[in-house]
């Protein structure tokens, strides 16, 4: 959600109008935060159970390594 500078105690009717319209929502069932062994074991489990399910990690590379990070390291 973006930062929105407030007046008097409340975001301005077009200041929150802005904020509504270019929001973007996600529909998940899990959301994983931390792409570690069990953060992707946990992910992987629901997901093959039928649950829609989003992860995040940063910084993100598909290869782990002790200088970059990656998913599935710990």
């Amino acid at each position: 959600m973006a930062r929105k500078m407030l007046s008097d105690g409340e975001l301005s009717n077009a200041a929150a109008a802005e904020e509504e319209a270019t929001e973007t929502r996600y529909d998940f069932d899990l959301f994983v935060i931390g792409a570690g062994s069990g953060g992707v074991r946990a992910a992987r489990f629901s997901a093959n159970n039928g649950a829609k399910v989003g992860i995040c990690e940063l910084p993100f590379n598909p290869i782990s390594s002790e200088e970059i990070g990656g998913v599935g390291g710990t």
